[in-house]
């Protein structure tokens, strides 16, 4: 890595600034894949020569992988949580954890009775994570994510986890209770990302897979970027390297990651940002797909598939961009 480079993102931490430009971004169609990375909070935990470490290693890791940096931008917790970017970003979550007790369908609610064996539902209330804390002020955050993790959460689908417990002569269903320290983690003082943009011919599924890793860290392959943090913790001044604290997010897909593009970066003024310069964007034009269409899949639009709700993010994750596209438009439109 540039020594340049390094000695501007440590100017950047260093700054006292709530946004740093590091690398202006810099928008191209050339590549078949284009994404957004950030190192999370938990790289900058342990001051700047271990972040400087992780960040060496990873851009290692890109550039084995024929990873493209053409943008990094560094944003503290109080502009994160001006901006409201991780709120967004956590968008179906975070839905649930303010509203789940007025938005759940009637499907829904069918399915958690069924699924956490409730026979007397009328004795049960159902809070979202924020509804909990509102109406349960002995609870903190990470109070409540102690108490959330004493039961093992049952699955409704993708960020749709339920709970039910008994406190103080009380039912209820417990709604992503998790949410609450993970959004915390972002928006809590000092803490701070560092966000690229990113583009490779690679394959999603390998950059995935083989640079990043999914979720678990200790189930990762060897040459990723998460299983050297989880290997080599102690060399990088993580205490621990887990599902919470894995170092580094990538976009799953190619319309996730310009709904993440467009979320981080359509608020920053000196960003140059448009979904219109985006690789994808200019791929759905070229494919045919209307300029109406093209942004409004940014919305995260679903259908129905043998009898499921199916959002295009999900359906296209790890998928090259030619291949979400024609799901998109085969399917969607």
């Amino acid at each position: 890595m540039e020594t340049n480079l390094i000695n501007k993102i440590n100017d950047a931490i260093n700054s006292g600034k709530t946004e740093v430009m590091i690398a202006p971004f810099e928008f191209s169609n050339e590549k078949q894949n284009e994404f957004l990375i950030f190192f999370k909070p938990e790289v900058f935990f342990w001051g700047a020569d271990k972040a400087e470490s992780i960040i060496s290693m990873a851009f290692d890791k890109f550039s084995a992988n024929n990873v493209d940096i053409s943008g990094i931008l560094l944003l503290t917790w109080d502009r994160l949580n001006e901006l409201a970017i991780m709120d967004r970003h956590y968008g179906f979550i975070n839905k649930l954890s303010k509203s789940a007790s007025k938005i759940l369908t009637s499907d829904e609610l069918e399915k958690i009775y069924s699924l956490l064996e409730i026979t007397d539902r009328e004795n049960y209330k159902i809070y979202g994570w924020h509804e909990f804390l509102a109406s349960h002020p002995d609870f903190s955050e990470e109070s409540l994510d102690e108490f959330w993790a004493t039961k093992k959460s049952a699955k409704i689908k993708w960020g749709f986890y339920i709970q039910k417990f008994e406190l103080n002569w009380e039912k209820f269903v417990l709604v992503d209770a998790f949410h609450p320290a993970q959004l915390k983690h972002f928006i809590n003082p000092p803490h701070k990302i560092l966000v690229l943009l990113a583009r490779s011919d690679n394959n999603w599924d390998s950059l995935r897979d083989i640079m990043i890793w999914d979720t678990f860290p200790e189930k990762a392959v060897s040459e990723s970027i998460r299983w050297e943090l989880y290997a080599n913790k102690e060399n990088y001044g993580m205490k621990e390297v887990n599902i919470w604290n894995n170092g580094i997010h990538m976009s799953a897909g190619p319309f996730e990651a310009i709904f993440e593009i467009n979320n981080f970066l359509k608020d920053i003024s000196n960003s140059a940002y448009s979904p219109e310069k985006t690789n994808l964007y200019n791929k759905m034009i070229t494919s045919g797909i209307t300029a109406s269409d093209a942004l409004n899949s940014l919305s995260n639009p679903t259908i129905n598939i043998d009898g499921k709700e199916t959002w295009i993010f999900d359906i296209s994750e790890i998928k090259n961009s030619s291949d979400a596209i024609e799901i998109y438009k085969n399917k969607y439109l």
